[in-house]
């Protein structure tokens, strides 16, 4: 819960990790094209289904048989605070889990296993158990709470849906989003590294970069955008949030780069590929502290928008 994303798969060589595209990833990639799947539009009516469905009546049981009255609260804060003080707690651990798999709507045949599991773990509380669904079980509670107490409006359905989106935060630097329930909640959930961004400001400032790099020749702008805009310009809103949450030393890491002759890009290239080609090893053997990379293939569209971001001369069969 510090930030970085798990990432699934992954094949160990001797000297790091190779990741190729993973079917999440690509099903991405289909999604940016409007390209969607029967059983894709089938499980996301489900999803939707079931965050609107919320037995309720059982949530409102485990409520009271911790103690818990939305009532008394007065502010999103304390809202905020009742529903950590729920999934932090250290008594009665079981009623936690509970609490959870009815939040969760954790199918009954796997309860078994879970249990088993959190007493092979020493029958620790939530928050250690199970980290990220302890997050998600304060978001959901955090919610109807805020509802009980009159802070967020009953008369919007879409605001069930809507929340579900701070799943999410625990994963970011950036929470971006033009929603009005987001801009008053999501702060409350906040490491003090992460910043929210109010989406039509970020969305003019980013006007303002496409103006930029549009008063550039179209020769220049056809040598794709990771050439042409490596960094954003300075003196707007898009280079503030880089320079406060991307390392400090980025511009002069991609400087140096730029200086590359074609002959060091050449050797570099070459090294990644001899990296990628590498035996697997069995994962036990590879000392992640020894690593000395790490390989992640994605997929990149030859040009988006009006941009070009790769070089419009560099042929399909090209995979550099």
């Amino acid at each position: 819960m510090d930030g970085r994303i798990p990432r699934a798969g992954g094949r160990p060589v001797k000297t790091g990790m190779v990741f190729e595209q993973t079917p999440e990833e690509e099903a991405f990639g289909r999604w940016r094209d409007g390209m969607f799947h029967v059983i894709e539009r089938i499980a996301a009516t489900h999803w939707r289904k079931q965050l609107a469905n919320l037995d309720l009546a059982a949530v409102a049981k485990e409520f009271r048989s911790l103690g818990i009255d939305g009532k008394r609260c007065r502010t999103l804060e304390e809202a905020r605070d009742l529903a950590w003080a729920v999934v932090r707690g250290s008594d009665r651990i079981m009623d936690r889990l509970a609490l959870a798999a009815v939040f969760l709507q954790i199918p009954q045949q796997h309860h078994a296993r879970i249990v088993e599991a959190w007493k092979r773990e020493g029958r620790q509380p939530l928050i250690r158990f199970a980290p990220y669904a302890a997050y998600v079980l304060c978001v959901e509670i955090f919610f109807q709470v805020a509802l009980a107490a009159g802070l967020i409006a009953t008369e919007r359905p879409s605001n069930r849906t809507d929340i579900a989106y701070l799943f999410y935060l625990p994963f970011s630097m950036l929470f971006v989003s033009s929603d009005k329930l987001h801009r008053r909640v999501a702060k409350l959930f906040m490491r003090t590294t992460q910043e929210f961004v109010w989406g039509p400001d970020l969305k003019a400032a980013l006007a303002k970069v496409n103006q930029h790099f549009l008063t550039f020749s179209e020769e220049e702008r056809e040598r794709g955008l990771f050439a042409l805009a490596p960094n954003p310009p300075m003196g707007n809103m898009v280079s503030e949030l880089w320079d406060r949450h991307m390392r400090a030393d980025y511009r002069k890491d991609r400087e140096e780069k730029d200086r590359m002759t074609p002959e060091q890009q050449a050797e570099m290239l070459k090294r990644l590929k001899e990296f990628e080609k590498q035996p697997t090893v069995p994962a036990g053997d590879l000392e992640y502290a020894e690593a000395e990379m790490i390989s992640i293939k994605r997929s990149v569209r030859r040009k988006r928008g009006s941009w070009w971001q790769v070089p419009k001369d560099m042929p399909d069969t090209q995979d550099e």
